[in-house]
């Protein structure tokens, strides 16, 4: 018997029992729009209103009889869905206004490059007259604004008005930036008021049509082509780029456009710290007062803006753009000139970040940010070569006890700055090579320089204790801030020794302290790790310094010390060591016996329960 003789039988029970089925299924339909049609008829009679009838519902048809096995085919074939064609992507010239947007920025940049050159090389070339010239370009400019003006209220004229509007006003604040400095006919202060005047009136259009492009054009286009009528970064030029900032702020404010915010304000930032840097004696006096109005005007506007939209995120990045040019006037002023700018920036945006604690959080950041750096340079302005790190390092060790006592991350992040900057001044003036040449110790010995290792170590010890959260979870701070007061330790007991001492005497007393030093800290580690359980790190740590001043001991103070102090310094490293063991012991045995809360908020080591007597009274 063929083993696929039940299946077939199966299969063709399936299908016949199938059809059946969908059989059922036609004459119910078939029934159901029957009856439907009844009681449609039924509610026309008793209403006596005419109504339309309902014709049966369209009956299906049947389900196609279901397929008999075949032993040629495994599978049941499934139905295949229509693929149609892929539609086609939409090219970008496509795109509703694109086209006519890309025609009408090119047009309006052509146009603005030939106002330029009307107003400029063609004086050069000497065609018309200067007066011819001035009034021509006015003319022109004051046409595009009626012609625009016109077309705007056209159907689709609103993109080729913008454009034409943005043109004339930009070159109009050509034109009276080029009466004003080119041919100076009328004095800085009358020209700026006037391009003052004539920026807002345009700019207001802006606002009028909601037109982000519009100020866009005005505002790129002057700021790009306003240096060749000037021939180059002049202080009236950047005088004029602040005014058009200013003119530009109420647009800003109503409407908040990202682009305008950054064209407003970063190339105008770029181009006055370009002319700082390249600025000559003569011109050091104005180029500072610049900078100084770009940073009232620039960060005091664009806090004026988060105040009213205080989920901008281009604004706090273009509040510390703000102050760039007013950082590097250093070159152009004196020591004491540059102290008091750095203080005063220091005192205004420390304030604004303390008093603006509404503001987000982002914007007060960043002015505690301007702040720090501020006194930073303030410090590096005021103090010496050789003082520098002493100055830091104190400032930075001020912002860490701060910090630590209050709380303020802000404070806390300034304090890890001071201190980087800092140390890598300290490594400077005290390099490595200090640990191992003799001759270059007493190069380098000196009270500032051992003052700054003291102040150094201190600060590694502060910024390890100011780390938040748990101490075992801060192992890389600890770790990094070990290594430097280690290093500190060491290079001022070895500047120390020289510089009490001298060279040879002094280098070998130097490290001999230095070997104590160390072992003398990790006898402070491991103790202090043992009484406080949360800072099971700080053993650990100890434990590795002891190791590594008995091997500095070994292998490095047995060859480099002569008699007395190698004498000495084994003595001594001994003597700590039993004290350590005998001291560790000790407060071991102390804490195992009496079990007592760890402290920063760790919870309790658990206990062995104690039996309750009365505990069957309460059952």
């Amino acid at each position: 018997m063929n083993p696929h003789t039940n299946d077939r039988e199966l299969a063709a029970r399936l299908a016949a029992r199938l059809n059946e089925v969908s059989s059922q299924l036609h004459y119910a339909r078939a029934e159901l729009g029957e009856l439907q049609h009844r009681i449609d008829q039924r509610d026309v009679h008793e209403t006596s209103r005419p109504a339309p009838v309902q014709p049966p519902a369209p009956v299906q048809p049947p389900a196609p009889a279901a397929v008999p096995y075949s032993p040629h085919s495994r599978y049941s074939q499934q139905p295949q869905r229509a693929v149609g064609p892929a539609p086609d992507r939409q090219r970008w010239w496509d795109r509703e206004g694109v086209v006519s947007r890309v025609l009408a920025v090119s047009g309006a940049a052509l146009t603005l490059v030939g106002v330029v050159l009307l107003l400029v090389l063609a004086a050069q070339a000497g065609y018309f007259g200067p007066l011819a010239r001035v009034i021509a370009g006015a003319v022109f400019s004051l046409a595009l604004i009626a012609v625009a003006w016109r077309v705007a209220e056209r159907p689709g004229g609103r993109v080729g008005a913008v454009a034409l509007a943005a043109t004339g006003v930009a070159g109009l604040y050509l034109d009276v930036l080029a009466i004003t400095s080119f041919y100076e006919w009328v004095p800085p202060i009358a020209g700026l008021i006037t391009a003052l005047l004539v920026a807002a009136a345009g700019l207001s259009l802006a606002l009028r049509w909601d037109s982000q492009l519009l100020a866009l054009i005005v505002v790129i286009g002057t700021v790009v082509l306003a240096p060749v009528i000037t021939d180059g970064l002049s202080p009236l030029l950047l005088a004029f780029l602040i005014v058009l900032l200013a003119a530009s702020f109420p647009a800003q404010y109503q409407r908040n456009w990202p682009g305008l915010n950054a064209a407003r304000t970063i190339p105008v930032a770029g181009a006055l710290l370009l002319a700082i840097t390249l600025g000559t004696p003569s011109d050091a006096t104005n180029l500072v007062i610049l900078a100084v109005v770009f940073a009232t005007v620039a960060a005091g506007g664009t806090l004026l803006v988060v105040r009213r939209y205080p989920t901008d995120t281009v604004a706090p990045a273009l509040l510390a753009t703000s102050v760039v040019p007013l950082l590097f006037t250093g070159a152009l002023t004196t020591r004491g000139t540059y102290v008091i700018l750095m203080a005063g920036l220091a005192v205004a945006a420390g304030g604004a970040s303390w008093a603006l604690r509404a503001f987000p959080v982002a914007s007060r950041t960043v002015l505690a940010a301007v702040s720090a750096l501020a006194v930073l340079c303030a410090a590096l302005a005021a103090s010496t070569e050789s003082l520098r790190p002493v100055v830091v390092l104190a400032i930075a060790l001020t912002a860490l006890v701060a910090a630590h006592r209050t709380g303020a991350a802000v404070m806390r992040l300034s304090g890890y700055g001071y201190a980087v900057v800092g140390a890598l001044l300290y490594l400077a003036s005290a390099e490595p090579e200090v640990l191992f040449d003799s001759e270059r110790a007493i190069e380098s010995a000196s009270l500032a320089a051992i003052a700054a290792s003291v102040l150094l170590a201190l600060v590694a010890g502060v910024a390890a204790a100011a780390t938040p959260g748990d101490r075992d979870q801060s192992e890389t701070i600890w770790a990094f801030a070990g290594v430097v007061g280690l290093y500190a330790v060491s290079a001022g007991a070895v500047l120390t020794g020289v510089l009490a001492a001298g060279s040879e005497a002094g280098f070998r007393g130097g490290h001999a302290a230095a070997t104590v030093l160390w072992m003398l800290t990790a006898i402070a580690l491991l103790l202090f790790g043992l009484r406080q359980r949360a800072r099971t790190a700080m053993v650990g740590a100890g434990l590795i310094l002891a190791a590594m001043a008995v091997l500095k001991l070994l292998f490095f103070d047995l060859a480099a010390l002569d008699g007395f102090y190698r004498v000495l310094t084994f003595l001594a490293v001994g003597v700590l060591l039993l004290v350590a063991g005998t001291r560790y012991a000790r407060v071991y045995a102390e804490r195992s016996a009496e079990p007592s809360t760890a402290s920063d908020g760790a919870q309790p080591e658990a206990t062995a329960a104690v039996p309750d007597p009365d505990a069957h009274w309460r059952r």
